[in-house]
């Protein structure tokens, strides 16, 4: 791919070249060779500028933005199918977060937990217990108990019917049910209903899962991060109120030895109390619990921010105040700095230039120790 540079000057020499089907006018003149007028060229293509170095820049800009609109397209395709995805994801998550999705109906799901709280239970005879059983006749629902509870023994009807005729001394091949004794007649349809009880129970020993909503269930999540976030800053709040006042000096320091204290201005101490919301806000996201050892770091933190971005002026006043201390001579085999003296009106001699020197040798020393520890 050719380079917008390459572009622009192929561009800028087609334009001075003449159509090759147009005749050129014929003149005894002689021929003058002038410079091609880019501005006015620019300007028949709708480029306003002053030079052709700003045509060019115009140009060059346009086809730079073109180079980035022209992938839009193929970026929002790309975007559209990672969004049909995740939605595609999501309902694949809710589904998988509500079990009764992996069943044909409630009733599947409880007959299938049925069975495997009672193995013993036929499935076939499962499923039309848990049917309608009003629409079946008191014997049938007999046949229907004996054979859920004793399927290792009644097999099948046949034989629970064989059972119920002994119970009862009838003969149900040729007895219908209402020429038998009343007495008869009660016993079955007391047993009837008792076993139809039974039936309707088995349902209240499964509990149906609730489909969880996945938006719901995100919601309160954030609630309860909420929630422990508000816990948290409150926790801390009495201490990040008492910042400012723990914030006494900073030491510098040449590895342990303390070379000099540093008080911690009143400005740095109201930016602080300032910026107590952020600094709670701060130690919510992190979920920080309230220690001692917390506190000290949180104190610590703070002192050596002030510290490095006020390592200068403290540089500054350290080399100061050790020049005050000292005669320019120990300064000078101290620090080994170098620089003119200054005479004054009563012939003492001051350290113009050493002081600059000795600063920044001290800042040298000192700086990439702070630097590296914070």
């Amino acid at each position: 791919m050719e380079s917008i540079d390459t572009m622009l000057d192929e561009f800028a020499e087609k334009a001075k070249t003449p159509n090759a089907n147009q005749e050129e006018p014929k003149t005894d003149a002689v021929e003058t060779k002038t410079d091609f007028d880019y501005v006015s060229h620019y300007k028949g293509l709708g480029i306003e500028a002053a030079t052709r170095e700003e045509a060019e820049g115009q140009i060059k800009e346009v086809l730079t933005k073109y180079g980035e609109l022209k992938d839009y397209p193929t970026k929002y395709e790309a975007t559209q199918q990672e969004l049909n995805q995740l939605k595609e994801k999501n309902e694949l998550l809710s589904q998988q977060v509500n079990p009764l999705s992996y069943f044909s109906s409630e009733d599947a799901y409880v007959r299938e937990q049925l069975a495997k709280k009672h193995p013993d239970y036929d499935a076939s005879v499962l499923t039309k217990a848990l049917g309608d059983t009003t629409k079946l006749t008191d014997i049938e629902v007999l046949v229907l108990g004996k054979r859920l509870t004793d399927g290792d023994i009644y097999q099948s009807d046949a034989k629970a019917i064989a059972e119920i005729e002994s119970t009862y001394g009838i003969d149900l091949s040729t007895d219908k049910f209402e020429d038998l004794p009343i007495g008869v007649q009660t016993r079955i349809q007391k047993e009837s209903k008792n076993l139809k009880q039974t039936f309707n129970s088995l349902r209240s020993e499964v509990e149906l899962p609730k489909a969880v909503d996945t938006e719901a269930m995100m919601n309160a999540q954030k609630e309860t991060l909420r929630q422990q976030s508000e816990q948290t800053k409150a926790e801390w709040k009495p201490f990040v109120d008492t910042l400012p006042t723990q914030l006494d000096k900073v030491a510098l320091k040449d590895g342990e030895e303390v070379l000099f204290e540093y008080a911690i201005d009143d400005v740095y101490k109201q930016e602080v109390a300032g910026k107590a919301q952020q600094t709670l806000d701060f130690i919510a996201s992190k979920g920080i619990k309230v220690t001692d050892a917390a506190k000290a770091a949180i104190v610590e933190d703070l002192k050596n921010a002030y510290l490095v971005n006020n390592l200068s002026k403290i540089v500054k006043t350290y080399t100061n105040n050790k020049i005050a201390e000292t005669t320019e001579q120990q300064w000078r085999e101290l620090h080994n700095a170098q620089g003119p003296n200054k005479v004054t009106g009563d012939g003492k001699t001051t350290l113009e230039g050493s002081t600059e020197a000795a600063e920044q040798k001290v800042w040298e020393h000192l700086k990439p120790k702070f630097v590296t520890k914070l």
